[in-house]
């Protein structure tokens, strides 16, 4: 499962997410000819000038997970220069894509005054699309995360700060259930 967003979710949108997973955990283990564990990547903006802290934002998200839960759960920010991350997805299985202009906050979306934005929801091949379309960005995060480069400024420059380099990654991944580095 692939999820694309620009901000953080939060609200409704946030708690059925929180929601979501422990189903999703829940069908991997009832699933008796597949012990192989179901994998959502999550993918958000890193905009410059507003903090991120993707080990937070992937806390909030994992809140009701059962420790043992059978899923690999990656959470992924990025920009490079004035750009990053706007797409707003959600690709399911390869059959399953939803997508469209809507973020995923609850103040913007479902209080009084909304914001009206169109969004849709496809099936078939066509969802397999939004996959691919996450694996390249997945794969920018893997080739810049990867650098020394990077390495120095996660450890070293505060994350809201503009930076002396072009691009900025960020990467967490919940518990230790992958010996990989980046997922799959």
């Amino acid at each position: 499962c692939d999820i694309m967003t620009l901000g953080v979710p939060d609200g409704k949108f946030l708690e059925e997410i929180q929601a979501a997973l422990p189903i999703l955990a829940q069908n991997s283990n009832d699933n008796i000819n597949n012990k192989r564990p179901i994998v959502v990547r999550f993918l958000i903006a890193k905009i410059p000038g507003f903090s991120l802290n993707c080990a937070r934002v992937l806390r909030k998200l994992t809140r009701f997970l059962p420790d043992d839960a059978n899923v690999q759960i990656w959470l992924g920010a990025w920009r490079r220069g004035v750009s990053w991350n706007h797409a707003k997805i959600i690709a399911v299985d390869g059959q399953y894509l939803w997508t469209g202009g809507h973020n995923f906050w609850d103040a913007h979306y479902l209080k009084g005054n909304p914001v009206h934005d169109l969004s849709l929801e496809m099936r078939g091949e066509v969802a397999h699309d939004g996959h691919y379309y996450a694996n390249e960005q997945w794969k920018f995060i893997e080739r810049v995360h990867s650098s020394w480069i990077q390495s120095f400024l996660d450890k070293y420059y505060p994350k809201c700060l503009p930076l002396p380099k072009q691009s900025r990654v960020s990467l967490k991944k919940w518990k230790k259930l992958s010996p990989n580095l980046y997922p799959p």
